[in-house]
């Protein structure tokens, strides 16, 4: 006796491209597409000889769209962003001609999103699985090592950093 949730979810599973074989029977071309729209600005700035600055800022974008092995409701590629800002700066003083003190502050900011190609399109409630939201999409399922389905994320690093060098 099989689960009526798993024998609903078998509708998604492609058919084998190669029948006359029992394993290793689906094959699979992809396409993604990923796009990086990125820019920077750097100053230097000598005062005189004994007093420089420097900073650096970068923004970045990286967003890909599709690249799953898997049609329809498994894909598990989706779309993704990855946004980055990147800030430094720094200070440089000779302190005497064999002492230099070197300051750096700097701030680093990645977000990392993710949106399934299924979010929401009901998938649960079609299928009967209970526990997770209704409207939401496809659960991520990993067949023999490969992924097919998943959901939305998110993540956000944050990080600051002072460092000061003599």
């Amino acid at each position: 006796r099989f689960d009526p949730v798993a024998v609903s979810f078998q509708q998604y599973y492609p058919e084998p491209t190669d029948p006359s074989k029992m394993i290793n029977n689906y094959v699979s071309s992809t396409t993604a597409t990923r796009n990086t729209n990125q820019w920077g600005i750097k100053i230097d700035q000598v005062f005189n000889e004994k007093n420089k600055i420097f900073g650096s800022y970068i923004d970045s974008n990286y967003v890909t769209l599709g690249g799953s092995l898997y049609p329809g409701v498994l894909d598990a590629a989706g779309t993704g962003g990855y946004p980055i800002k990147i800030f430094r700066l720094s200070y440089d003083t000779v302190i005497r001609p064999t002492l230099l003190n070197h300051v750096v502050f700097g701030y680093n900011r990645h977000n990392y999103k993710g949106l399934s190609s299924t979010w929401e399109q009901g998938i649960p409630a079609a299928n009967g699985l209970k526990g997770v939201p209704q409207n939401g999409n496809m659960p991520q399922f990993n067949l023999f090592g490969t992924v097919g389905g998943g959901g939305n994320s998110s993540q956000v690093n944050t990080n600051f950093y002072v460092q000061d060098n003599m």
